[in-house]
Order: C-alpha cells, then sequence, then structure tokens
C-alpha cells in the first residue's frame, strides 16, 4: 500500500507539472487539464473493468472466513468505521490546510500561478520522499506505532509552522509551514492496510469508501465555513487550534481502532482463559494456527451474542 500511495503522490506530481506547463502556455492554459484528466478518468474506468480481484475477496466468495474472527468484525465494525471517518477527517484538514489557506498566503504575496504550483509540486517532493522513508521504517517498527508517533510529533511540528508564519510571512516560511501541516497527519501510511483488514473482505471497499466520501464531505462543509469563521475572529491562532483538535480526533481514532491482530488476540484470551494460557504462551502454533483450534471450541460455547 505504500507503494500505491507513493504512485498516487508521483501522479500528484505529474498533474502539478503538467498544470504548470498549461497555464504557462496562455491564459486559458488550465482548461487543458481538464481535458487531459478527463482522458485519463476514461480510461482508468475500462482498465479497473479488467483488473483481477484480490485472492482474499476472491476466497471469501468461496469458502467463510473463520467464524469467530467474522463475527468479531461485524461487533467491532461501527466502531472501525466511525474510527475511519475520523482519521480522514482530520488527513482531509491537513489537505485544506497546506494546499488551500497556504496558498492563499502565496497569493497575498504576489506569486503567480505558476510560481505557486512549483511550490506545491516541491511540497509532493517532499512528501514522496517522506511516505518512502515510512515504507523504510515499516521492516523494523509496526506501522501502525510508525502512524501514532507521526501524530503525537504533530502537536509539535504543527505549531512550529505557525510560529514561523507569525514571526516572519515569506516564500520560504509558508513553505516549511505547508510540510508542517501536511506531514504529520495528511494521509494514514503506512498504516492504510491495518484499517483496511480490520474489515471484512466483502465489506472493504465500501466502508472504506464511505468513510472517505463522508469524512471528505464533512471536512469541506467544516473548513468551508467553521474554519473560515475561526479565522476572522481569532486569526492564525484560532486555525492552530482547529488543526490541533484534528490531530486529536486523529490520535483518538487511531488508538480506538480494533485491528484484526487485536481480534486475533482477544479470540485468544477469550477461549484460552480455562486452560490459563496466554494468547503467546500457545505451544508451537503462531496466530492463525491458533485461531483454526479455537474455533472449534468457539461452536461449543458461542460466548459473542
Amino acid at each position: 500500500c505504500v507503494l500505491l500511495k507513493l504512485a498516487s503522490n508521483i501522479a500528484g506530481l505529474a498533474a502539478l507539472l503538467l498544470g504548470m506547463f498549461c497555464v504557462s502556455l496562455s491564459e486559458n492554459g488550465w482548461k487543458y487539464c481538464f481535458y487531459f484528466g478527463g482522458t485519463i478518468a476514461v480510461c482508468a474506468m475500462n482498465f479497473r473493468r479488467k483488473l483481477r480481484e484480490t485472492k482474499e475477496f476472491l476466497d471469501s466468495h468461496i469458502t467463510k472466513q473463520d467464524e469467530g474472527l467474522t463475527k468479531l468484525k461485524e461487533q467491532y465494525l461501527k466502531r472501525n468505521f466511525m474510527c475511519l471517518v475520523g482519521l480522514n477527517i482530520a488527513a482531509a484538514a491537513g489537505f485544506v490546510f497546506g494546499y488551500g489557506f497556504c496558498t492563499n498566503l502565496l497569493k497575498n504575496l504576489g506569486l503567480s500561478s505558476t510560481k505557486i504550483l512549483f511550490n506545491n509540486s516541491c511540497v509532493v517532493v517532499v512528501e514522496i520522499a517522506v511516505i518512502a522513508f515510512f515504507g523504510y521504517l515499516t521492516y523494523y517498527f509496526n506501522p501502525l506505532k510508525i502512524l501514532k508517533w507521526r501524530c503525537i510529533l504533530s502537536f509539535l511540528i504543527i505549531p512550529f509552522g505557525f510560529a514561523l508564519l507569525y514571526f516572519q510571512m515569506s516564500h520560504y516560511t509558508i513553505f516549511l509551514a505547508q510540510l508542517a501541516i501536511l506531514l504529520p497527519i495528511q494521509g494514514l501510511d503506512p498504516a492504510i492496510p491495518i484499517f483496511i483488514k480490520g474489515f471484512h473482505p466483502r465489506k472493504r471497499f465500501t466502508n472504506y469508501g464511505v468513510s472517505w466520501a463522508l469524512s471528505k464531505a464533512v471536512t469541506y462543509v467544516i473548513t468551508g465555513i467553521f474554519a473560515t469563521y475561526v479565522e476572522t475572529q481569532f486569526g492564525m491562532l484560532g486555525l492552530l487550534g482547529f488543526l490541533i483538535t484534528s490531530s486529536a480526533i486523529f490520535l483518538y481514532a487511531a488508538n480506538s481502532f480494533v485491528s484484526e491482530e487485536m481480534m486475533l488476540g482477544i479470540l485468544a484470551a477469550s477461549i484460552n482463559t480455562k486452560n490459563k494460557k496466554t494468547f503467546d504462551e500457545v505451544s508451537g502454533l503462531d496466530k492463525k494456527e491458533s485461531l483454526i483450534e479455537m474455533n472449534a471450541h468457539y461452536k461449543l460455547q458461542n460466548w459473542i451474542k
């Protein structure tokens, strides 16, 4: 999934460079970007029909997923869905302020559209490098822990970015402020696979897609109305408080999400309680193999209502 995110950001960088090129051609050059984007959208729809589904999704229609794990995913469905909405709301808020609010600041400095597009292209290049670095860290650390530490650091990094804007408003400080706003909470990398696997294979696309759409709709309404009011009444300090609140929502949602690994632990702890065994003490079996043994006991106990 990190590679997919990298590809997405590289495509965004290509779009910015294309926009910069088209705008430099003529005053109405921005229209060419929409022609080009519409062509890609039509091609992408055709490609999507020919893509193969994942093996896990196909297997879910042939064989049932482990009964205990399936029921746990159903039990935590609403909770995980709302957590995903909260995560996406914070990420969308970072995007709006990083590319919306800061772009307006660049316009107020008198920068041309071409220079603003070039500035945002540089921001995306840094984002690509940071995402690749997070992907490398997953070889050594749990992706969800990396995401949580990213969010914790945002409580220091975001105020630093606003402090730069407060003391000196320049092209350089705005660029640093964009990075301070975007890098900590903009995106769920590298933990996206963990969030996706928290849902049943047959419902993953629906839950992930709906949560993404709902969070974007909520965020754009809030930032379009509430954030403008906050900026008018309280200035930059109000916007800083808004983003810190978004970071707090992000961290709370990340901590509240029940991952598949946690569900396996719940099953193991419940079924092995009578044997006075912990999940890590099941001899000679890993977590997934242990789950097969647990399900045989589960049918008799029926402890989940």
